[in-house]
């Protein structure tokens, strides 16, 4: 059996988005045996992504002892280092293998070129982020073209049922709107006075109640409690305190709509396929927006949905109190198949 190294130590964000590559690769090579190492902070949401066999799980600040033994220990074939960090390139060096890859970008430094075998030419400025990591997957002789296939999330069953009840105990018992306001970086928040009105909208015109997710971060509960207080009573539940990477993801995969700024939820809902609607501003949506046919991007700074050939590997990165509430309102009614909201021509 064929035994293969990959390695993911980056954010959440690109977790979710290199997930498509770990499926691909055992589509791909069946008979392969796949162990994955993350960092901690990700390794949560891991058993709901799947695409392994084997996963370690890297703390940072700690001596990880396990994990470097079990990759001396383990005899790899090859090597799929998604990461190109100096921790991961050791990684790479450690796990033994004759065949290591990583892209010429990462490989960077000429210690580092003598780690990898092959370095694809893939260029993470020119390219989607998920067509990037899939990228990767050349030198083993795996094609990957052909769009963003959805993926089958493994939410587990007590997650599933824990996230029913609570949807009822909070009387949900129809459509709702899952807002996710929060980001690791407060340059993408949109304006709170604004989510609540979109909120309170939703409420009052379409008869939908909202959801409100996100981390424990204090600056993320902050932003949530500022929406909170600018809403009308009944028109939100918040259910973002305590929430685990597997909760968020039922959560999603229950909505009707989801709507967000640029962060991992918002990725979670494109490989679900979720009708969303996702506002960006300092970053830029050519890298990391959603692909399918029921996400709808909006970029600060223009005055409609952006579409093909718009996006571009470099945009004029705009403040989030570029994008207008009005804007945001018109998109939801362009998107079809959510109860209470009629589609019109975008």
């Amino acid at each position: 059996m064929q035994q293969i190294l990959a390695l993911q130590l980056k954010r959440i964000g690109d977790l979710i988005v290199t997930a498509p590559a770990l499926h691909r690769l055992r589509d791909r090579l069946p008979g392969a045996s796949v162990t994955l190492v993350v960092d901690s902070k990700t390794a949560g949401l891991i058993p709901v992504l799947g695409g392994f066999d084997r996963l370690l799980v890297y703390h940072k600040g700690r001596p990880n002892f396990s994990v470097w033994r079990s990759l001396v220990a383990h005899s790899f074939d090859a090597c799929v280092d998604f990461t190109g960090s100096d921790r991961s390139a050791l990684m790479t060096r450690l796990g033994g293998s004759s065949k290591n890859i990583t892209s010429e970008k990462l490989a960077g430094t000429s210690w580092k070129r003598h780690i990898y075998s092959d370095c694809v030419a893939a260029s993470v400025r020119e390219m989607h982020t998920i067509d990037y990591y899939q990228a990767f997957l050349t030198p083993l002789g795996i094609e990957c073209g052909g769009g963003d296939a959805p993926l089958k999330l493994n939410i587990p069953a007590e997650t599933d049922s824990r996230i029913s009840d609570l949807l009822v105990k909070n009387g949900l018992h129809s459509s709702f709107a899952l807002v996710h306001p929060g980001s690791a970086r407060s340059e993408k928040y949109w304006d709170a006075e604004r989510w609540a009105r979109l909120i309170d909208h939703l409420k009052r015109e379409r008869g939908m109640s909202c959801v409100l997710s996100g981390s424990d971060a204090p600056g993320e509960q902050a932003h949530i409690a500022e929406i909170k207080r600018q809403t009308t009573a009944g028109s939100c539940v918040d259910l973002s305190s305590g929430l685990t990477l597997p909760d968020l993801a039922a959560l999603i995969r229950r909505s009707s709509l989801v709507l967000g700024v640029d962060t991992a939820a918002m990725h979670l809902a494109g490989m679900l396929r979720r009708p969303q609607v996702v506002l960006y501003g300092p970053t830029n949506p050519f890298h990391w927006r959603p692909r399918h046919e029921n996400a709808v991007i909006l970029l600060a700074g223009t005055d409609h949905p952006l579409e093909q050939p718009e996006f571009v590997p470099r945009h004029a990165a705009a403040p989030m109190s570029d994008l207008p509430l009005d804007l945001v309102l018109r998109a939801i009614d362009g998107i079809g198949g959510i109860p209470g909201v009629a589609a019109t021509p975008r």
